[in-house]
This record gives structure tokens, sequence and C-alpha cells, in this order.
């Protein structure tokens, strides 16, 4: 964000409820969901910016990649009235210039994960996030899905310097 003099928005969370889901209460689903719907909503407002929105804005979420999520944790009627959620709050929020997918094996992101250090996702299993991959697979290359780049680098300063290539050929 600071290379591209762009605004950094990084995601809030509840970790207590993030806990309880992860350790397999699903009862915590949907809350859950609609927790990170009205969080994002209030993060992407372009009220939020004063009527000045900035030139670039790089986030550490996707406004609907709870619809991933979503497809993996919601029985089919939460699920639906979810996608109609996220439909619905998608027109008051800034939408997204391009989504970058950083891709990665299931047991690569579980090391990720456990590297981070937080309690409450110590239950997440390689199998769940091999079951989100698919989510996120059929939500982002679906033809409603944003528009998406999947970098080739995989060091973080060649990934900085490939990003930083993508966004200069948009601006123009």
């Amino acid at each position: 964000a600071e290379r591209i003099k762009a605004e950094l928005v990084e995601e809030e969370f509840d970790s207590v409820r993030l806990g309880r889901l992860y350790g397999g209460s699903r009862v915590e689903a949907d809350p859950v969901q609609s927790f990170f719907l009205a969080s994002r909503c209030q993060l992407l407002h372009p009220d939020r910016w004063g009527g000045t929105q900035p030139a670039w804005l790089v986030t550490d979420f996707w406004f609907a990649q709870s619809l991933a999520y979503a497809e993996v944790l919601l029985e089919p009627a939460a699920r639906d009235k979810h996608l109609a959620d996220v439909a619905n709050a998608a027109a008051g929020v800034v939408d997204a210039t391009l989504v970058v997918w950083l891709d990665a094996p299931a047991a690569e992101l579980q090391a990720r994960v456990r590297s981070r250090g937080r309690d409450f996702e110590s239950p997440v299993s390689e199998s769940f996030l091999a079951e989100l991959q698919a989510g996120y697979t059929r939500v982002l290359t679906d033809s409603s899905g944003p528009p998406l780049y999947r970098p080739q680098a995989t060091k973080p300063d060649d990934l900085a310097e490939e990003l930083l290539t993508v966004a200069q050929s948009i601006a123009g």
C-alpha cells in the first residue's frame, strides 16, 4: 500500500466467535458471516472518506469473500440468504478494481495460520482450508466474480514488485 501511496484498510474480526466456529460450533457460522458483512460494509463505505475517496485503496480482504465461507459453513437456506445480503450490500461499498488471489496448497495455508500464533485459529484444520480453498475457487472464478489477478511470484520482494507493476499498468 505504501509503495503505491494507497490507503490500507485491514479487516476486523471477532476472535471469540471465530474461535468457537473454528472449534466446531457451526451455530456461529451465520453470526460470524453476518459480522464480517456488516464490518466490511463500514470499512468500505464511501462516506468513510468524507466524499474524497483515495485514489488507491488496498485491503487484506475482498468484500464478498464470505461467499466462499458460506459455501463451506452455511446450510443451503442460510447460504442463499447470505448471498442475497451480500448482493444487496455490495451497492453501498467501494468496488474492487482488482482482487489479488494469493493462493497456496492447503498444507502451506495451515502452516501460515499456525505461524501467526493466534489461539483462536489453532483448531483450523488442513481439510477445512482445502474446503475453503475449493469455495474460493468456485466464487472467484465464477463469471460473476470480481476482476481477478493471480500473481506468479512467490517470494515477498518479488511479489511486491509484480503487484507494483500491475498497479502501475492499471493506473496508466
